[in-house]
């Protein structure tokens, strides 16, 4: 398969679709064949939705398992499992993305790292003060006042 060169302005969207579509050329196949997509995002819960959507397909086997970077490496076993066990005759596992094109720069990510380490520092000395504290479950206030302790 040939590699694809992007502008820039290119939309996620739109690099994904001309990258689905280019696998599924490459493997001899239209994208009527397709049944089974593995596929995920950070912007989405739900990414296989709107991708089907995208991609006019109706699939009978998805997967939208996100794990970080490595999903679509995990992505893998599941369709194997799923064109074995005759879930799918094929499966599309693919993957979008204009992190290059980030105005997250370096003086963000600086800044960033800085207040990250303020954070684990400031965990580290309240220490046992916040053991058994969810902040999810409204235990915010018992947090932030351990901490001022520490300030």
């Amino acid at each position: 398969m040939d590699i694809i060169e992007w502008g820039a302005a290119a939309a996620a969207p739109g690099r994904f679709l001309a990258a689905a579509r280019a696998a599924v050329a490459d493997a001899g196949l239209k994208m009527s064949d397709i049944d089974g997509l593995c596929t995920a995002s950070v912007l989405s819960t739900m990414w296989p939705m709107p991708v089907t959507e995208y991609l006019g397909i109706n699939p009978r086997y998805t997967n939208g398992t996100m794990l970080g970077g490595s999903s679509f490496v995990a992505h893998i076993l599941p369709a194997m499992m799923a064109l074995q066990s005759g879930q799918c005759n094929a499966v599309l596992v693919c993957y979008g993305s204009t992190q290059r094109t980030s105005t997250f720069g370096r003086a963000e990510i600086a800044q960033a790292r800085r207040v990250a380490g303020r954070q684990r520092r400031l965990r580290r000395r309240i220490g046992g003060a916040c053991k058994g504290m969810n902040p999810a479950a409204g235990d915010r206030r018992d947090i932030d006042d351990a901490a001022a302790r520490f300030r």
